[in-house]
């Protein structure tokens, strides 16, 4: 996405440093590698995919009314800036206009400011029930998290959030969060998003996704527990996944993600996903994750990229108590419980976290981040 922001915003400064004719103003250059090449053809009609509802704003003059974006409770593509694009410059002459409502509402929950994301709630609620659930929480507890989301989603996909276009990672985590709590689908909806050696997260996709290939794995993997009747054509694309995955680890033993700055998120994902439904040769592998891991803990307990973050120590000490459950160390046993202390003091009571996933920009899912710290505490207890 930031492939197509960047030179937008670019343009729009130079734009305006343009009108204030000042000879001394330098027009900004695009950073290095970076073209405007996918923004041109966002422009030249690319912009009709359901994906380009969420950043409308750069289309241009054709995003104004356009009939292929159709507003869900006045909303466009879940974003506040693509609903206004939407709009147009002239104020609706109904002022109870559904999307200039939205607007207003917005600007006055953040006093001004809006959110680039309005919505995550099907991923969310999906995260957080399948997070929950492996870590020990009993289904009858998690099964509310369940009761609006999408029906059909192993045929029909799912979205983020209504107005969301519908793409594989929000259908994975869905998928498996069903699985784990016995409410299990086929997955034949993600076979559109097989790319060969990996599968993609929407369609197109400019930069393929570790974590996406994480959370798809563990949707055929659930899948292939209840020995389907073609099971060899899950366990194909299963084996495929995972030699990507492995293929992308670092040679320090972690991974990284477009859609998470921090690698103990990625690390977490790629790592526990191969543990429960690769082969047993990526044992090898999963090893010097742990060994990086313990590494890099931090003296207070902590674990995090430039700091020590709750959200980060939460994703590490789940990934230390998946792979280290094999073959247990004091060392791993004695990191765990300095991580847990650390949750225990830092994560519960936080009200916010630093922005540490990538969207249109940072932000930080209160939700998701204190599931994370509750899943990890509560299976360090299991």
């Amino acid at each position: 996405m930031f492939f197509m922001l960047i030179p937008a915003l670019v343009e729009g400064v130079n734009a305006r440093l343009a009108v204030l004719g000042d000879a001394t103003a330098q027009p900004l250059a695009l950073p290095d590698g970076l073209t405007d090449d996918a923004l041109c053809a966002l422009r030249g009609g690319a912009w009709r995919n359901p994906l380009a509802g969420h950043y409308l704003e750069i289309v241009g003059p054709a995003a104004v009314g356009a009939a292929e974006m159709e507003p869900v409770d006045g909303v466009v593509g879940c974003s506040a800036a693509a609903t206004a694009a939407w709009l147009g410059p002239r104020e609706p002459a109904d002022p109870t206009h559904p999307s200039l409502r939205f607007l207003r509402r917005a600007q006055e929950r953040g006093g001004g400011r809006v959110a680039a994301m309005t919505s995550l709630v099907f991923y969310e609620r999906a995260w957080i029930a399948g997070n929950l659930a492996t870590a020990g929480v009993p289904r009858e507890v998690l099964a509310p998290l369940l009761k609006e989301l999408p029906g059909d989603v192993g045929r029909s996909g799912a979205p983020t959030a209504p107005g969301f276009a519908y793409e594989a990672e929000t259908s994975a985590i869905v998928l498996a969060a069903l699985a784990h709590l016995g409410a299990p689908q086929e997955p034949a909806y993600l076979w559109q998003y097989d790319a060969g050696s990996h599968f993609m997260s929407t369609i197109p996709e400019h930069e393929p996704s570790t974590t996406t290939n994480a959370h798809i794995l563990e949707a055929l993997g659930c899948h292939l527990a209840g020995d389907p009747v073609d099971a060899d054509r899950y366990r194909d694309a299963v084996a495929r996944i995972a030699t990507w995955l492995r293929d992308r680890r670092h040679p320090d033993g972690s991974w990284s993600d477009k859609w998470h700055a921090s690698p103990y998120f990625a690390t977490m994902r790629c790592a526990v996903a191969l543990h429960r439904y690769a082969s047993p040769d990526t044992a090898d592998a999963l090893r010097g994750s742990v060994a990086w891991l313990l590494e890099q803990q931090r003296e207070d307990g902590s674990w995090g990229r430039w700091e020590g973050t709750a959200e980060e120590t939460a994703y590490a000490v789940r990934t230390l108590l998946e792979l280290a459950a094999d073959a247990p160390s004091e060392e791993a046993a004695e990191a765990v419980q300095r991580g847990c202390a650390f949750l225990l003091e830092h994560g519960l009571n936080v009200e916010r976290h630093p922005s540490l996933w990538i969207g249109k920009e940072l932000y930080a899912p209160t939700h998701l981040v204190r599931a994370a710290v509750l899943g990890a505490l509560l299976a360090a207890r299991r």
